[in-house]
């Protein structure tokens, strides 16, 4: 279901024309739409604001990591706006007791946009509850980050809102970040693939790893526990995930698909797994999506 979002008054306070960027969160307006989100509508917020107020009321929505998937200015203006369809708001408690809350479901599954778009989405949120943590050590070390959404971004140019910008995510949480690919043009601290990491950086020097969607484009992908082993701090963790319900893709070679089953075997020695969760496929309840590990060195 799409849902149309008021944004003045429903997700934040009404400011005067020069004062909007000081705006404060309506009270249970994020996570009334985190909830929606969770649950499969697709969450478009639109506003009477100029059009040349589209940058900063973004920034405003991911500054205070409000989701959305689609951002409208220009709603015509008038006293009362009729509508077979309108939901009148009051608070986000009412708003959400009147709505449905079933996740949508696909015959067979979803499209592999879709399949994607779930993906990333979920990428996102795993990348965001990482930062949130209070118990990671540092540095924090992200294998392959994603990529700029701007004109040249492939995937985050059709589906911005997935886009994060980890170095800034962490940035802003206080933690040191460091990222590492075999792609030097994009700008990363470290240029080397991750099954020679172990000899570009000291024993023990990274408190925390993250390998989102690379697990499959690793060729000796048994090596992965072998290099952390060597690179993490005594207690550091390990946060994947990796690509499972999906065709070939590139860059190849794409080597992979991990199960569940397939993470305890390569996890097996040498750390405790903290938490394998499954990012389920609507329609398709065996094959999911991907899956999330998290690991702790011993």
């Amino acid at each position: 279901m799409t849902l149309l979002i008021d944004l003045d008054g429903v997700v934040c306070s009404e400011e005067q024309t020069f004062e909007r960027s000081l705006a404060k969160p309506i009270p249970g307006a994020r996570e009334a739409l985190l909830a929606l989100q969770e649950h499969g509508h697709t969450l478009v917020i639109y506003s009477a604001r100029s059009w040349s107020e589209f940058r900063m009321t973004k920034k405003w929505l991911e500054d205070h990591r409000i989701p959305f998937h689609g951002l409208l200015l220009g709603k015509p203006v008038a006293d009362v706006h009729i509508d077979d369809r309108a939901v009148h708001f009051t608070e986000w408690s009412e708003v959400l007791q009147g709505l449905p809350h079933e996740k949508p479901s696909y015959a067979g599954g979803p499209t592999e946009e879709g399949l994607l778009r779930i993906l990333r989405e979920e990428s996102r949120r795993f990348l965001e509850s990482i930062a949130l943590r209070t118990d990671l050590l540092e540095p924090i070390l992200e294998v392959g980050p994603m990529s700029s959404p701007g004109p040249c971004g492939g995937v985050f140019q059709r589906m911005p809102e997935t886009f994060v910008d980890s170095r800034d995510l962490f940035s802003r949480a206080g933690k040191k970040y460091l990222s590492v690919d075999i792609n030097a043009s994009l700008g990363v601290d470290i240029h080397s693939d991750f099954a020679s990491l172990d000899k570009t950086v000291e024993e023990e020097s990274i408190g925390t790893s993250i390998l989102l969607s690379c697990l499959e484009y690793m060729p000796r992908v048994w090596d992965v526990p072998k290099v952390l082993r060597k690179i993490l701090k005594k207690g550091g963790r390990a946060f994947m995930l990796s690509r499972w319900n999906f065709r070939f893709h590139g860059p190849r070679p794409d080597c992979w698909r991990i199960s569940d089953d397939g993470y305890r075997a390569l996890f097996d020695e040498g750390f405790a797994i903290e938490s394998l969760e499954k990012i389920e496929c609507p329609g398709r309840p065996f094959s999911p999506v991907g899956i999330k590990c998290v690991v702790r060195k011993d």
